[in-house]
């Protein structure tokens, strides 16, 4: 990509977890971003968290799709674990590729979100694995009813699920364009903070680090924060 890319992450226990299970990475070389956030009930979500980090990492060292590196995290989990436990380690993600020809590709799995905020206006690119967010789009409830749903933490998809023989990723392609910022997020964040709200602090932020730091300050100012909160910010700029 011919603009330049600058991107910068933060993670918060919360106000009511004793560990934190999320992990984040941002690879400047790479333009690759990930967030990764282990799933409550199940064992050790912070081992599939830095499973998965671990994995994109190293895929991304040599060369290779994002996707590649989330595949063998999933198997890596399901093959190590898997016999171990009723409830092994497993985690959502979301993770986003800068590609070449102003693209990006993301993929995900789960309830880990992928914001653009374009035009003075943000949207979620991505779509949650979940009952609730299915409830959702075929109209049967409202978002504020989808917001504060019992079940709005149970998901459908999630890498390490043994249940799954491979990772059941959703990817897409869309267009990048300069004065693009794009946030990735735990459901510990994005469950909170109103669209306008993270619209006027991705805006306002002179740099993604700021961003991140506003963001996780918004939510631990003006929510219980029960779970722990992960945010990647990246800034899509002019080069020079």
């Amino acid at each position: 990509m011919t603009a330049l890319i600058r991107g910068s992450g933060g993670t918060h226990v919360g106000k009511r977890r004793a560990d934190n299970e999320d992990a984040w990475i941002w690879l400047e070389d790479s333009g690759v971003a990930v967030v990764a956030d282990g799933m409550g009930g199940h064992d050790s979500g912070e081992v599939a968290s830095n499973a998965i980090i671990d994995a994109v990492r190293n895929s991304a060292s040599s060369g290779l799709a994002v996707e590649l590196g989330l595949e063998t995290a999933h198997q890596h989990l399901r093959t190590t674990y898997g016999d171990k436990s009723t409830r092994p380690p497993a985690a959502t993600v979301i993770a986003l590729s800068f590609l070449p020809n102003n693209e990006i590709r993301y993929s995900w799995a789960g309830d880990c979100r992928l914001y653009r905020c374009r035009d003075a206006r943000v949207e979620v690119l991505s779509r949650d694995h979940s009952m609730v967010d299915e409830l959702f789009r075929a109209g049967a409830i409202t978002e504020a009813e989808a917001r504060d749903h019992p079940q709005r933490s149970v998901v459908s998809r999630a890498l390490g699920l043994t249940e799954h023989p491979q990772a059941k990723l959703e990817t897409e392609t869309v267009a990048c364009q300069v004065g693009d910022r794009y946030l990735l997020c735990s459901d510990g964040l994005h469950g909170f903070l109103a669209p306008a709200q993270l619209d006027d602090l991705l805006r306002n932020a002179i740099d993604p680090q700021s961003a991140v730091d506003a963001l996780i300050a918004a939510t631990l100012a003006q929510t219980e924060a029960g779970d722990n909160l992960t945010a990647v910010c990246c800034f899509v700029d002019e080069p020079g």
